[in-house]
Formats: C-alpha cells, structure tokens, sequence
C-alpha cells in the first residue's frame, strides 16, 4: 500500500523547536527535551539521505535525544542523594556541558544544510536576509541555548557556599532562596527564549511557504517501503525511519540491562528494578507491533518483573523504615516484615531471567526477519555463515550468562542479609552491634550486572551496525547519498 511522504515537514521541526524553548530547572525538564529532538530527527529523516550537512545534524540530535532520555534516571539517582547538596551542582553542570557539546555542532550543521537547500534546490527563503539575515538567526540560536543551560545550573552553583560555624563565614542557601533564584533563572530563560522564536519561526515559516517554489522540497513522493520516488525516477532511501525502526528495540533493550544493577545508598535503591522493567516492556511491544517471534512471552513477561519489582521496592521500602538489618533473627517481627522481601525477589529475578532470554530470542527473530538472507552459493560460503550464526549464539549466550548471574547472585545477597555477626564493641558503651556477615557481597552481583550493561550495550550497537550494512549491501536501488 502506498502513501505520501513530505520530503521536508517543516511543522515537525517547528514543533520540535517550540519544544526546546522551554527552560530546564536544574536537570528537570517541564516537557522533556527528548520529544523536541524527536520530533527534528523525524522532520529531518529524507533531507539526511541526500542533503550536506543534514546528516551530520541528525547524528548530533540524535545523541541530543538519547542525552535527555538519560535524564531521567540521572533525575532519580540526584533525587535520592538530595541530602548531599552539591550532587545537584554536579549532574545539572555535567548535561549541561554534554548538551552543549552536541547542541553547537548540531545547529551549525543545520543551517550549512538550510543554505545547501537554497543554493542547490532553489528554496531562496532559506538564504534570504529578509526579515534577519540567517547568519544572525543561528547565532541567536547559539545565545539561547547557551543562555539556557547556564541558567540550568548555575543556581545550583549556590549550594558550593557553606556557613563555617567555626569562623562565622560564609553562608547556607535557605529553600525558599534556592527557589527564588530558579524562578529568576527560568524567568529570563523564558523572556531570551521569546526572542530566539521571534527570530527562528519567520525564517522557518518562509521556508515552508516556499516549497511549492523547489524543485525538491514541494515533491510528495510515493513511499514504498523504504524508499521514496522521486518524478525524475531518482530513488532516495529513507534512512532515518529505517535506522529508527532497526535501532529503537535494540536500545531500550541495552537500557533495561543499565538500569537492572542494583546500587544501594542508605537503603535507598538508587535504580528501582522497574524501571528496567519498562525499558523491557517498551522493546516487547515493538516487536508485539511487528507480530514478531517470543514477543508475546517477552511483553508477559515484562509486565509481571515490573509489577514484582514495584512490590519489591514497596516491601523493602517498608522494611527499612522500621527495622534495620541487625534486627533479623532477633526480632520476630522483622523477619515477618523481610519474608515479603524474600518472596518477591525470588519471583522478581525469575521473571528477570525469563524476561531476558525471551527478548534475546525476539531480537534475533527480528534480526532475522529485517535482515536480507544471503543465499550461499559455495560450500565455503555455507561455512562462513554457519560460523556468523555460531558467533552470534555464543555472545547471546555470554549476554544471558551475565544477566541470570547478576540476578541470582542479588537474590543470594537479600538471603546472606539474614546472616548477621556481633561486632566488639568498647567497653562502656553498652549494647552491641550486629552487622551482615557479607555485607560486600552486593559489589559481586553489581560486578556481573555492570558487565551485562556494558556487553549488551556493545552487543546491541554490533547488531544494529550488521543489520543496516546487509541492508544497505542488498538495496538494489542507486542511493544518491552514498
């Protein structure tokens, strides 16, 4: 079935930058940046196969989006490490640097690539120095964006300043002064923000009503697949959707594995187990749309690890708020509070274990299925693919042998707590402390979950790079860009 398909939607990428123009409050984002980005790669998705430059912007707003979706966990670590204050001057100084690293070279890009498209495709609106000259609308672009994530951290910058008792110096910046800072900081934010749109919007604007004057950008091709046909009868292979679809499961598989470790500061679990239980979930119905192979499982699956993991978090969350670890086996009421706790971490890392080989084996049905079957036409050749297909199980299966032995061992580690030995203490002091008998143990699991994390990340970009070179190799259409 064909359908139309806009070589440039312009309303996309002005949705995308109205987006942007919102401020951030330290790392917290009102409307998460990451749905701007989105919504510029995909207004950017056909102009990156053939235009100079667009590509290049693409790959930096793409690294942009996977930036802001990381801020979100980020958001939960600072969260709970509040009480050390300059932790927040920390996170929100660190993406504000990465994102400008990024944001820079992204929109320099872009506009090389508007002024490609109005010297080469005869858009005159995208070189046009009426109503502002485009050179003085990218740098605006550059001023509010660096304005923006300045005043993103530097009011976290004022919890550097600490009041010395001992000397009388210095001072501790009170909530309500904090808050008013952030509020000066989002208000001038807001008021640099209006300038940029008053200048950005015209210009993009014009160009939108100038596509029906480009020989390029007015054309409507017919989307078959992969590819968009142009009236001349050149073919452009949309590489941006093909990449998005291929690459999408594969990442939110490799971010369910960084955020499955389990790092505890103060008994707080600084990843809740859930929140790898969505990421999980997310890639399983992908592949559920697709109707592909294990999805169904993997989706089932998902669902119930991610609703253990919350009664797990409630549990222990419970527990501690009432005990702590050296009441267990003294005190019968902490053990019938820290059974729960024993329960729903069996069950919990069951599911996670289930939940990883059935995604593994969805994966590489959709690996299969996207990929182009080459046909061996020589015994060496057959030899070859036997040992490709042979490889690849065997890092599926050191993948998997790392995640089921982070999930066991962090079931062994919420038994060993069980296991406590009385610690000497001074005479004079009275009573008598009992601590865990392993209480190191948890590093041995994170160990293999951070090794499960870092693999499958490798592994999921290894297959995701396989998969584009097969298609690319087997497109039997010329594709200008390359």
């Amino acid at each position: 079935m064909s359908h139309k398909a806009k070589i440039f939607p312009v309303g996309l990428m002005i949705a995308g930058l109205a987006v942007l123009f919102n401020p951030n409050l330290s790392i917290l984002d009102p409307i998460p940046d990451a749905i701007g980005y989105a919504l510029i790669l995909f207004s950017l998705r056909h102009l990156a196969t053939f235009a100079p430059y667009m590509g290049n912007a693409a790959d930096a707003f793409r690294k942009l989006f996977y930036i802001s979706l990381a801020k979100i966990p980020a958001l939960l670590i600072m969260v709970s490490m509040g009480s050390q204050r300059i932790t927040l001057t920390v996170f929100s100084l660190s993406f504000a640097v990465l994102e400008l690293l990024f944001l820079f070279p992204a929109f320099q890009n872009l506009f090389e690539g508007f002024f490609y498209l109005g010297s080469r495709f005869g858009c005159s609106a995208a070189i046009a120095e009426e109503p502002r000259k485009p050179d003085a609308i990218r740098s605006m672009t550059y001023v509010f964006f660096s304005v923006k994530m300045a005043l993103s951290t530097l009011p976290d910058f004022l919890f550097l300043f600490e009041y010395d008792p001992l000397s009388g110096k210095g001072f501790t910046i009170t909530t309500a002064q904090y808050l008013l800072v952030l509020l000066i900081a989002f208000l001038a934010t807001l008021i640099v923000g209006i300038i940029w749109l008053s200048y950005i919007l015209p210009y993009l604007r014009a160009i939108k009503r100038e596509q029906a004057e480009s020989p390029l950008l007015s054309q409507e091709g017919k989307a078959i697949g992969d590819a968009v046909t142009m009236p001349d009868g050149d073919v452009i292979v949309m590489k941006e959707s093909r990449r998005l679809r291929i690459s999408l499961p594969y990442f939110l598989f490799a971010m369910g594995l960084c955020l499955s470790p389990d790092i505890v500061i103060d008994y707080s679990s600084i990843l809740p187990d859930y929140l790898a239980g969505l990421s999980f979930l997310a890639v399983a119905i992908l592949l559920l749309l697709r109707k592909g192979r294990f999805a169904k499982p993997a989706a089932v699956l998902s669902v119930c690890y991610t609703l253990l993991s919350v009664l797990y978090s409630v549990f222990r969350e419970r527990f501690y708020s009432q005990f702590a670890e050296s009441d267990l086996t003294r005190v019968p009421a902490a053990d019938a509070a820290y059974l729960p706790i024993i329960i729903t971490s069996a069950l919990a890392e069951i599911l996670f274990i289930l939940t990883v080989f059935f995604l593994l084996r969805a994966l590489a049905a959709f690996k299969k299925e996207m990929t182009p079957s080459p046909t061996p036409r020589t015994e060496l050749e057959r030899k070859y693919l036997a040992e490709d297909e042979k490889g690849e199980r065997k890092q599926t299966a050191v993948l998997f042998t790392f995640a089921s032995l982070s999930a066991i061992l962090s079931f062994l580690n919420v038994i060993l707590m069980r296991a406590t030995t009385a610690v000497p203490m001074q005479p004079g002091y009275g009573g008598t402390l009992y601590l865990p008998r392993a209480g190191a143990f948890w590093l041995i699991a994170l160990v293999f979950a951070v090794a499960a994390a870092v693999y499958g990340s490798y592994l999921s970009s290894t297959r995701v790079s396989e998969m584009r070179c097969a298609i690319e190799e087997a497109e039997p259409t010329s594709d200008p860009a390359l």
